[in-house]
Formats: C-alpha cells, structure tokens, sequence
C-alpha cells in the first residue's frame, strides 16, 4: 500500500458540447446517408430516435433493436448491473423509470451492511446517504439515459443497452462528485468503486478524467477487473 494525495478529476466535456462536435465534424449529407442505408430495418418508437445517427455509426447491421434482440432471445431474463460513478442521476426522469437497481441487503465500500439497505438506485458518496439524486450536474443522468433509457416506450430517446441486448439492464448510480465548480476525488472514486464489486456490479463506467495517475484507483480497477467486471473509462 502507498499513501498518496486525494487528487481531483474533472468532467471533460459536457453532453450537450459532445453533441455540437460531433455535429460539426458530420455533413447533413453524411448523417442523410447513414440514417437511410438503415431504413428498412424495424426502429424504436421513442420520439428522438432519429436524432440518435450515432447510434446508426456505431451498431452498423445491428441497428435494428427487435433484429438485435431476437438474436439474443437465448439470454432473455439475465441482469447486467452497471455501476455509473458520476455526478448523480435524476432517479425521477420519466425515461428511466424501472431503470435503476435496488437492494435490500446491499453493503458499503467496506463489506458492511448497510441499515435500510439501497432502495433510490445506488449511493451518494458526497452527502453520505442512500439518495444519489443529481444536484448541480445533470450529466450521469445523460450517460444513464445512453447506457439504459426505456426503449420503444414512445418517450425520449432510445438506450445502447436496449437495443444491444434483451437483458434487464439496472443502473447503480454512484454518485461522487459534485457541487457546481467541484471535482471527483480520488478518495471518493475508490470507494465507490469498492462498493461496485462488493454489490456485485458487472460493468463500471466513470466519464471523467484529470492529469494526475492515482495508484489507489488503478489498484481499485484491478480489484474489480479480477472480480470478472468491464470497467469503462473515457
């Protein structure tokens, strides 16, 4: 074991600037073209699926989310939990409803149980409780709409997971930073996820980044990778 400082990281780039570049490196003879090559295929009903092309690049053949599915009817039932350590999500949006995971019986970053268990989907590690509701920053409920949005429910947009695969997907948000101005903290990304592996999450996933290399987190990411779990950074 090492002791080092609790460094600070930082969101990289807001949703909504992502959605500007990319629309700016894309001509609307492109983004035409990929949305068309894909048109005979059956599409989600949710009102801003024509807006998602990037789903389109990104799935290729797959894009069609009953094609997809059906395909993967064999694993129908199955549960992915998806740890999201961020910035809290909207637990109340109406397009994730159903969408987050809860446990009666879940335990802290230590092992420990934890009294009333984890009934608002997930934990908050900047006030200390059970309710990771975003405040100031709504970008996890950005990412938890990508990840796992209701799909073909004619609400919203449509969900990577959903149109992937016809397993149940559950959120797990993990909610470490923040007040508008603040930063995640190292200290803060470890134990949460610490809590991932220790609540059996299958996939990790933090969007955000700093100049400084942590020890503590990449020895927490081994743990987790050694425990079977996908983590995802960008």
């Amino acid at each position: 074991k090492i002791l080092e400082p609790n460094y600070l990281f930082y969101l990289q780039l807001q949703i909504q600037d992502l959605g500007k570049e990319e629309q700016s490196n894309t001509s609307p003879e492109e983004k035409s073209q990929t949305t068309s090559s894909h048109n005979n295929t059956t599409s989600p009903d949710d009102p801003y699926f024509s807006d998602q092309w990037s789903l389109a690049s990104v799935l290729g053949e797959k894009f069609s989310l009953f094609t997809v599915n059906n395909s993967d009817s064999g694993q129908a039932g199955m549960t992915t939990i998806i740890a999201l350590i961020d910035t809290g999500v909207d637990t109340t949006h109406e397009d994730l409803q159903g969408q987050f995971w809860t446990n009666d019986t879940c335990v802290d970053e230590n092992g420990e149980s934890i009294e009333g268990g984890c009934p608002n989907g997930g934990w908050d590690f900047v006030d200390h409780d059970d309710n990771p509701f975003a405040t100031d920053y709504t970008h996890g409920t950005a990412i938890a709409g990508i990840l796992n949005a209701k799909t073909n429910n004619d609400i919203g947009i449509s969900s990577l997971g959903n149109i992937l695969s016809n397993k149940e997907n559950q959120i797990m948000s993990l909610r470490t930073c923040c007040t508008v101005g603040g930063y995640f903290e190292s200290e803060k990304i470890v134990d949460a996820i610490h809590f991932a592996v220790n609540n059996h999450a299958d996939i990790i996933t933090m969007s955000f980044g700093g100049p400084s290399f942590s020890q503590h987190i990449q020895e927490a990411i081994a743990e987790a990778e050694e425990k079977g779990i996908l983590v995802v950074a960008a």
